[in-house]
């Protein structure tokens, strides 16, 4: 009988999978099905996944009866005309049971959640030993009444969370777009365990059993179709060199009067040093070697004239990927943006300092596009002068979860900048003569939008009591000069209270029962996190 062997014929296909870069087996949903006999006299049998696939369903809750209930099929093996790839994708449906005598939501979900019987349980986990960077896939969503879907992965060890990625869909997709879910890990270590969790309803807690399942929320009827998961073990791109240590050469002059500094022909980046080989223009970008945040150089980009025609031209210090190439005509050059790139950073980061003139503005900007149409973006302008270097962090907002192919990165010393329109745009840019940004130890963040969950906190921390109704107290190993951010399981910010001392109370009393993540960070930087439980 299925539901008596369901744990033990699932431990065995787990050890199976403790390969290297382990695949996500049958990721097109096309042979992990099988017909079940339904116990129940009266019922029809039903499609569930086969007994030693990687994710199972509530599918099983459809043949008890009495008190225990009598629930509907969530999860069904779709074999419509619109299906992604192949014969069939998966179809998740959100809908309400009964349980002795109480109506219960059940979100559509396919999971490694394991219901065990003796007692009534539901069990979160499969073993897994590889360490993906993303889950990705194809998926249509048509939510009911403003609800959202959930795509969700937890590695572990020892129960211990490695890394984590989800993404939650809150609008429509009528047609099949691709998902590409990052995982975030905090260690290098070797996870045991993997958690992978599709629900057309998003408001779920798996992690209380059998008493978390009964209090998922959602809207009956929400529909999500998935097809063609895996595992992505492609590491992401990053800026090479983003110290600026060793991505300089020496260039000749076109007339043979000499060389100038500039970065390598193959850097991540280019810089408008170009123009003074093809126009005589002066030099923009500088190695910076008085003071460097890290390291023996960093970059100094400082706004100049230029004289063109007859004309004096301003050009800002700036840095980015605006392509310079020599071409028949007057003025000799064409500007173009962008370079190939395929992965999606939540942020650029790094460290700056900047000299405005005369109330000029710098600017830090970066742009991913796929076929010309810009997916995600992030721009900070600098209005004020920073004396000594202090860390930057940009966030990248994207519209849309399509894969980029394209990023633009531009890093100005004067903001009145307009690249994309050629060699005209360059030659409209405005700002102040001598205003110079600074730059050093640039990187793009993979990680996320401030949350941070670590195994090896540099503070201790304690939360008491816990769970709790009402309020819980922050302990401290030390004094604290911080801000303590709390979030829901959503990963959406629901509270942020000051620390000053060894210890606070924070009230919870409009808390929804679950559990919650506290952060505590201090100039900038996550120090301690923590749980807690709101029952």
């Amino acid at each position: 009988m299925k539901k008596v062997i369901l744990l033990t014929a699932f431990i065995a296909v787990a050890v199976n999978l403790k390969a290297q870069n382990a695949p996500f087996p049958d990721g097109g949903f096309e042979n992990c099905w099988e017909e079940f006999e339904n116990r129940t006299p009266g019922k029809a049998d039903y499609w569930d996944f086969k007994e030693n696939y990687l994710l199972t369903t509530l599918n099983q809750l459809h043949e008890l009866t009495g008190d225990e209930g009598d629930a509907p099929l969530t999860v069904f093996r779709f074999d419509g005309s619109d299906v992604y790839n192949g014969s069939y994708s998966l179809e998740l449906v959100s809908k309400s049971m009964t349980l002795g005598g109480s109506s219960i939501f059940l979100p559509g979900v396919a999971a490694t959640l394991f219901i065990s019987y003796s007692p009534l349980d539901c069990i979160l986990g499969s073993d897994f030993t590889s360490r993906p960077t993303a889950i990705k896939g194809w998926y249509k969503y048509a939510p009911a009444n403003g609800d959202s879907a959930a795509i969700e992965v937890t590695l572990k060890k020892n129960g211990t969370v490695l890394g984590s990625g989800k993404q939650v869909i809150t609008n429509a997709v009528s047609n099949w777009s691709q998902f590409n879910v990052p995982i975030y890990y905090s260690s290098n270590e070797t996870p045991d365990s993997i958690i992978v969790i599709f629900a057309s309803s998003a408001n779920y807690d798996f992690t209380k059993g059998l008493t978390g399942l009964m209090q998922c929320q959602g809207q009956i009827g929400s529909t999500m179709y998935v097809d063609d998961v895996e595992f992505d073990y492609t590491e992401p791109e990053n800026i090479p060199d983003g110290g600026f240590e060793t991505c300089w050469t020496n260039k000749p002059l076109l007339d043979g009067s000499g060389d100038y500094e500039d970065f390598k022909d193959d850097y991540f980046f280019n810089s408008l040093n170009l123009l003074h080989s093809l126009l005589g223009a002066p030099l923009t970008a500088f190695k910076e070697t008085t003071d460097p945040h890290a390291g023996s150089y960093a970059l100094k980009l400082v706004s100049d004239n230029m004289s063109i025609m007859g004309q004096t031209i301003f050009l800002p210090g700036a840095m980015g990927n605006a392509t310079i190439q020599p071409v028949v005509g007057m003025p000799p050059v064409s500007l173009s943006l962008g370079r190939a790139f395929t992965s999606r950073p939540n942020a650029i980061k790094g460290w700056h300092k900047y000299e405005p003139v005369d109330g000029d503005s710098a600017a830090i900007e970066i742009l991913l596009m796929k076929n010309g149409t810009v997916l995600g973006s992030g721009k900070q302008i600098i209005t004020n002068e920073v004396s000594t270097w202090n860390q930057f962090r940009v966030p990248i907002n994207y519209t849309s979860y399509d894969t980029p192919d394209t990023v633009i990165f531009i890093f100005a010393a004067s903001a009145k900048y307009n690249f994309a329109g050629g060699l005209m745009g360059l030659m409209q840019c405005g700002g102040q003569v001598g205003s110079a940004l600074y730059l050093d130890d640039l990187e793009l963040d993979y990680g996320g939008l401030g949350i941070k969950e670590m195994l090896y906190p540099e503070i201790t921390m304690r939360i008491y009591p816990n769970p709790s109704k009402e309020q819980i107290t922050v302990q401290m190993a030390k004094e604290t000069k911080g801000t303590i951010i709390v979030y829901d399981y959503l990963a959406r910010k629901i509270g942020e209270y000051p620390i000053n001392g060894t210890q606070t109370t924070i009230d919870i009393q409009n808390y929804a029962q679950g559990s919650y993540l506290l952060n505590v960070v201090e100039n900038n930087k996550t120090i301690s996190t923590n749980r807690f439980v709101k029952n």
